[in-house]
């Protein structure tokens, strides 16, 4: 007997939205179609293999305090919507969208304007990463401070 959901952890990085798309195809063709994107699990449900397609764009990620729907954001989903593709949901800045219409236009961003998204995005991450790292810096000098030896490996 065949399970009929299937969860799957969604650790995807900015610049594997390719990788990302492709692997929703595979499994739309071996019988998986996304049903819903989570913080942390991608929710598959069974269904007749077959073709969808799928596109994973690279853009703003929405605050958790705030709505998601930014105008722009409001702006290209609806555009999206009038090609003939749904949105699915986001996966920190990668948000998916997806149809079963073979003759649907392809909204992919062209390659520049997604390279200059994805260095967008990884300089926040990379920010996010400074922080954190100055933080623990910081919290070890103190205790060599408190424990006054030079160096401190706790």
């Amino acid at each position: 007997m065949r399970k009929r959901h299937r969860y799957v952890p969604g650790f995807f990085q900015i610049y594997e939205n390719d990788s990302l798309k492709g692997y929703l195809e595979f499994m739309a063709q071996n019988g998986w179609r996304l049903k819903s994107v989570g913080n942390v699990f991608l929710h598959f449900e069974a269904c007749q293999p077959r073709r969808i397609r799928y596109c994973v764009e690279v853009m703003e990620k929405p605050s958790a305090y705030a709505s998601n729907q930014t105008e722009k954001m409001k702006t290209y989903r609806e555009f999206c919507r009038d090609a003939g593709w749904d949105y699915a949901g986001i996966i920190g800045y990668l948000h998916i969208f997806y149809t079963e219409d073979e003759n649907a236009v392809l909204v992919e961003t062209d390659p520049g304007e997604r390279y200059e998204r994805i260095c967008q995005a990884c300089q926040g991450n990379m920010r996010m990463f400074f922080v954190i790292f100055m933080m623990l810096v910081t919290l070890n000098l103190y205790s060599c401070y408190l424990k006054r030896t030079l160096l401190c490996h706790n």
